[in-house]
């Protein structure tokens, strides 16, 4: 049995966190909550829209309430995806450690290119891709230059498991297989 916590999973942009999420939400039978969706449906705008219109303190700040409002509200356990950038802030990891588990879902610098070089939703990947071809190389150099800045804080997690090549049912598998050997066989 898996405990009765939230389970938040933290990672860089096309790591897998909602479609990961998705699946394990169904097969753990609990809701499923993506940070960014939400912060879409309050905000009325799209993450681009708002990063360009408000800025990335203003989404932070936005994100970082939502986070609290889902750590507070609830008492039915919740699969959270978080944004990539959330994990950055030491209050966050901290309403996370209170509340839930925090999962790294970890992918190499390749597979997250071939996953998003087609994608136009991600402000801090793709502002810097428009003045390029995105075959150029620099979608790869600003995906590094994020995880080199964020990895120290995913470490952080409770669990990491790698999504590279692999189907969402297998990450889904291995997930709870550790997330038991960690916290039920204690």
């Amino acid at each position: 049995m898996i405990p009765p916590r939230h389970i938040f999973l933290v990672g860089i942009s096309g790591s897998g966190k909602t479609t990961v999420g998705k699946v394990l939400a169904k097969k753990l039978g609990r809701p499923f909550v993506d940070i960014d969706r939400l912060i879409v449906r309050k905000a009325r705008k799209s993450i681009t829209k708002f990063f360009r219109d408000e800025g990335e303190a203003a989404f932070r700040k936005l994100e970082s309430s939502a986070i609290k409002e889902i750590t507070l509200q609830s008492r039915r356990p919740k699969i959270v995806a978080l944004g990539a950038g959330a994990f950055e802030k030491g209050r966050t990891r901290k309403l996370v450690a209170n509340s839930g588990i925090s999962v790294w879902l970890r992918c190499s610098i390749g597979e997250l290119h071939n996953r998003l070089v087609d994608k136009t939703d991600r402000p801090l990947l793709h502002n810097y891709e428009r003045q390029n071809d995105p075959k150029s190389g620099q979608l790869k150099k600003r995906l590094l230059y994020l995880l080199s800045r964020r990895q120290k804080n995913y470490r952080k997690a409770d669990l990491q498991v790698s999504t590279a090549h692999k189907t969402p049912s297998l990450v889904t598998s291995e997930l709870i297989r550790k997330i038991k050997n960690k916290y039920v066989s204690n």
